[in-house]
């Protein structure tokens, strides 16, 4: 049962991400966790990493607060469900601006995760995308965007899976390794780790943080991925399937994988190629 409907969300590649991962693992690793969906589908331990502090706060409450998150939620969606259609994008924007105002990473980190599960799916395109000041600047989706009729029993679902197999949940840049060394220096055998990289995509839309893949983003991704590989875990990283990241990455394994994503009303479902890049 998926927890967020988040853009880049690797729900429907799941059959595909599991013949990569060793069938003797015990911990998973997600250090660009997103959605946690591949984590989240597994019955092993995992550690969930992002550098979104909204995310990171929404998976905090899902895991802590599960029940006073859902309160939360519905009480942001009963008052924007009782406006005039008229004034439900006037709500959304009042919303998305409480980011600007001072204190805000102070509030009340149960509304925030209110707030942040409100704009994945009344946001435009499930996106909670912000400005290089970290602000949210995902535009209104329109009066026809809803939550998902099941979404209390999701969170239900996640925060019992969380609590159960999550061993820590951290807000840092993908290469901040100390709780991976500390992983490492406590098992006996780094065979039963494996690492899910799951970055924005090249040349796609990547302002989920405010850092974005800006500077010196891809080199520090591929210096990660080396480290992996001397430390002798495993890893699957996915991208896009372009010049740029074939040449990048050339010094590992690149599988060439076809997905299929429906991008009109009118159920229209090209088939695109991703990378599938790994070192076993």
């Amino acid at each position: 049962m998926n927890l967020l409907k988040y853009i880049g969300s690797k729900d429907q590649l799941l059959p595909v991400i599991n013949k990569y991962i060793p069938s003797n693992i015990d911990t998973i690793v997600e250090p660009f966790c997103g959605s946690a969906s591949v984590s989240l589908s597994q019955g092993k331990s995992y550690y969930l990493s992002d550098s979104s502090p909204e995310l990171i706060n929404f998976l905090e409450c899902v895991r802590d607060y599960p029940v006073a998150t859902i309160v939360a939620i519905r009480e942001l969606n009963n008052k924007y469900l009782s406006l005039d259609d008229s004034l439900k994008k006037d709500f959304y924007m009042e919303l998305r601006y409480e980011d600007r105002k001072d204190g805000f990473s102070l509030n009340n980190n149960r509304l925030r995760a209110a707030r942040y599960y409100f704009i994945i799916y009344h946001g435009f395109n499930g996106l909670y995308r912000v400005n290089q000041k970290g602000q949210c600047n995902t535009t209104f989706g329109g009066n026809v965007r809803k939550l998902p009729t099941d979404w209390e029993d999701r969170i239900k679902s996640s925060s019992k899976h969380i609590v159960e197999n999550c061993k820590g949940i951290l807000y840092q840049q993908f290469d901040n390794t100390g709780y991976l060394q500390s992983l490492i220096d406590s098992t006996e055998d780094v065979s039963k780790i494996f690492v899910f990289i799951d970055p924005p995509y090249h040349d796609t839309f990547d302002m989920y943080t405010k850092e974005g893949t800006r500077f010196d983003f891809w080199d520090r991704l591929l210096t990660y991925l080396e480290d992996l590989d001397k430390a002798g875990i495993a890893f699957l990283m996915t991208n896009s399937y372009n010049d740029f990241i074939l040449d990048k990455f050339s010094k590992f394994k690149v599988d060439k994988v076809s997905v299929k994503y429906t991008v009109s009303a009118d159920g229209n479902r090209p088939t695109t190629f991703e990378s599938f890049i790994t070192n076993k």
